[in-house]
């Protein structure tokens, strides 16, 4: 009801906010539709409601047969956001970096990893194929699914 001397109300400033709030209700929802393997689902209002846990281990296997273990952590401002990389969408990144940066260095040998992620403690899944050459393998030994 309009009351006298109020101007219309327009259909189109109507329809904006109508659209508006679908997109504030209907946006997040798109983190539980997403595989949080897949790609970082925390950029909504439910990002602590699933916990994502990763294991990783990062190795270099040097030409005579020894291996060292590579501090994957340190390639990082800080430390605890190195788990920002560890999905599927971004570990061939990162993965890509590693092996530039092992070649800049002149680290001779190939570049193994372990990644075992979990989403809310069920059975972890392995991100990376076992016992593959990270610079050499296709994807950069992440397995697509």
């Amino acid at each position: 009801m309009r009351l006298p001397g109020q101007p219309p109300v327009s259909l189109g400033k109507n329809l904006f906010i109508l659209a508006y709030l679908g997109v504030q209700l209907f946006l997040p929802l798109r983190a539980f539709f997403n595989d949080k393997l897949e790609t970082r689902g925390d950029f909504s209002w439910n990002m602590y409601s699933q916990r994502y846990q990763c294991q990783a281990v990062y190795s270099l296997t040097t030409p005579d047969g020894k291996t060292h273990p590579m501090h994957h952590k340190k390639a990082f401002r800080r430390s605890d956001r190195s788990h920002a990389v560890l999905h599927r969408d971004r570990l061939p990144a990162f993965h890509a970096w590693l092996c530039d940066q092992a070649r800049r260095n002149r680290a001779l040998g190939s570049i193994q990893a372990t990644v075992r992620c979990s989403v809310n403690i069920e059975r972890g899944v392995d991100l990376i194929e076992p016992d593959v050459d990270l610079c050499t393998a296709p994807n950069y030994g992440v397995k697509l699914h």
